[in-house]
């Protein structure tokens, strides 16, 4: 009896499985069941649980119209200009700048000439004040020579370089003059003399005449 009910039960499934593999079969062969359907069968069938696939999303790329790629086109070239036009004005403030630097400089220049030039006039000033100033003092102490006694210039002039003294015999009266010179009467003082004397006749301002005594040309 046990046998039997078994038998049975194993018909059963046999022809279960037959069923299942025809129907699928079937369907394979009239396109009915896809590779999809097939698996959600058989999964069933084995008591699985099957997990839909995610279902495709679709991107739909909108459809541009022609005013809307001309707008675009308009867009990009307007901004072209917008950028060129600040090129050209970036470009006319760099001249700008290198005009006002060159101008900058020109005027450095004349300020550099002018300087040099009040200096210039400022030394010329100075020299004539200095040739003044000396001139001055030299008439005064001219004045004060030819006021001294003859032995007191002599000492004085012994002091001062021999082409000093040689101005100063020069610009006195030549009685003055000769009596200054007959104080040179050290050994040491004649040879002084002596070379006085050669100075005053080789700048052509005295002769020596036979008297010993010197008058002015």
């Amino acid at each position: 009896m046990g046998r039997t009910i078994l038998t049975i039960l194993a018909i059963a499934v046999i022809l279960h499985c037959l069923a299942l593999v025809g129907l699928l079969g079937y369907g394979a062969a009239t396109g009915r069941f896809d590779q999809e359907k097939r698996q959600q069968y058989l999964a069933t069938w084995r008591g699985e649980k099957l997990v839909p696939p995610p279902a495709e999303v679709k991107i739909e790329q909108e459809e541009k119209s022609p005013q809307d790629a001309g707008a675009k086109i308009l867009a990009a070239q307007l901004e072209t200009e917008v950028l060129s036009l600040e090129i050209q004005q970036y470009i006319q403030q760099l001249r700008n700048q290198k005009n006002t630097v060159v101008a900058a400089q020109a005027k450095f220049q004349d300020d550099i000439k002018e300087f040099q030039d009040a200096q210039e006039k400022f030394t010329k000033l100075v020299a004539e004040h200095n040739k003044k100033a000396n001139e001055e003092g030299f008439r005064k102490a001219l004045k004060n020579y030819e006021s001294m006694k003859a032995d007191l210039v002599k000492d004085d002039f012994m002091s001062l370089d021999e082409d000093t003294v040689v101005r100063y015999l020069a610009a006195m009266k030549p009685y003055n003059a000769t009596k200054i010179l007959e104080k040179f009467a050290a050994p040491t003082e004649q040879t002084t003399r002596v070379r006085l004397i050669e100075k005053l006749k080789q700048h052509g301002v005295i002769d020596l005449d036979n008297s010993n005594k010197f008058s002015k040309k």
